[in-house]
């Protein structure tokens, strides 16, 4: 069976000591990281992984220069194991003229398959519009952006996350992976949603991950409230249509068939999408996850496993081909 992940990650050379080993209590997979070479393969091939499509690990992207040497390196690693890897540019946001700069020349020179942005730049979201040029960007050249959790503001991080009976350790997961990346990622999304972004741009497509951010188990709510004020504003369509329309989904990190069947009950399969999250969850727990399903028939299993995923970023791959491995 092929098997694609989507929201692989890797740490650039150009980042070298932004990466602590240590922090609160978790251990960051540093060699893991920056490893995109054979060691990432054979543990690919360990746990049947057959391509990754890889993208800089979160960081505070600011450096224009930074950017621009990541994506030369990931160009590197992907033309040294093309059937293997694929990639995401790191894209400047905070500089949203150059980042555009960088997006055409990451498609356009490098091959690249999309973006992977942070879902926050500077504590501020994404629907302020001095980042619409991105958004447009993408959808004239066609390819998706994923969008990736980041670290809270500081501000934010005081208001909703730390407290005098929360320990740091605590605070930093509740503010991270236990909650705060997902409903951050997930408040982005819907305030994107509420501006009209996807009726200006109908073509453009967004990747999010972790069973979609909590939104889908909200999705009912959020077209019976928000809903109604995009109707009564005369958008063309509401919350759900543009999420059935211009979202893809991947399991990135849950390995529990419950969010996957939340997802199978609200999203067209077509638009649902295995990932790991690598190095930061294993490829032996994603593969655990596909070997548990045991809800979705052989085309299901195929698109959810890697035809989405082939068809949306152009992988060239089809059921007559043989990568190289």
């Amino acid at each position: 069976m092929r098997i694609v992940a989507a929201e692989e990650h890797f740490s650039s050379t150009a980042f070298d000591g932004q990466l602590p080993a240590h922090h609160l209590g978790f251990e960051w997979p540093v060699s893991q990281l920056r490893d995109i070479g054979v060691g990432r393969i054979a543990d690919m091939d360990k746990h049947g992984i057959s391509t990754q499509v890889l993208s800089q690990t979160v960081y505070d992207v600011k450096d224009i220069e930074r950017c621009h040497k990541t994506n030369d390196q990931l160009y590197e690693a992907v033309k040294a194991h093309p059937a293997r890897f694929a990639a995401f540019a790191c894209l400047p946001t905070a500089h949203p003229e150059r980042a555009v700069e960088e997006f055409k020349r990451c498609i356009r020179e490098l091959g690249f398959k999309g973006a992977l942005i942070n879902n926050t730049v500077d504590g501020e979201f994404l629907d302020n519009r001095k980042y619409f040029p991105i958004f447009e960007a993408a959808a004239d050249l066609g390819v998706p952006i994923y969008i990736h959790p980041s670290f809270p503001s500081a501000k934010a991080h005081d208001v909703l996350f730390s407290g005098d009976t929360i320990s740091p350790e605590a605070a930093f997961m509740v503010s991270t992976g236990a909650w705060g990346w997902h409903s951050e990622v997930g408040l982005n999304v819907v305030r994107l949603m509420s501006i009209g972004l996807f009726d200006k741009l109908p073509n453009l497509q967004i990747i999010i991950g972790h069973g979609g951010e909590m939104v889908p188990v909200m999705i009912g709510r959020i077209e019976d409230t928000l809903g109604k004020v995009m109707k009564a504003a005369g958008r063309k369509k509401g919350p759900l249509q543009w999420l059935r329309e211009n979202f893809y989904i991947t399991t990135s990190g849950m390995f529990t068939t419950t969010p996957l069947k939340t997802l199978v009950d609200v999203m067209p399969m077509e638009r649902i999408c295995f990932s790991v999250d690598y190095p930061y969850a294993s490829n032996e727990e994603g593969k655990r996850l596909i070997d548990s399903i045991d809800f979705l028939d052989a085309k299901q299993m195929k698109l959810f496993t890697h035809r989405n995923l082939d068809r949306l970023l152009g992988l060239g791959w089809t059921e007559n081909t043989k990568a190289k491995m």
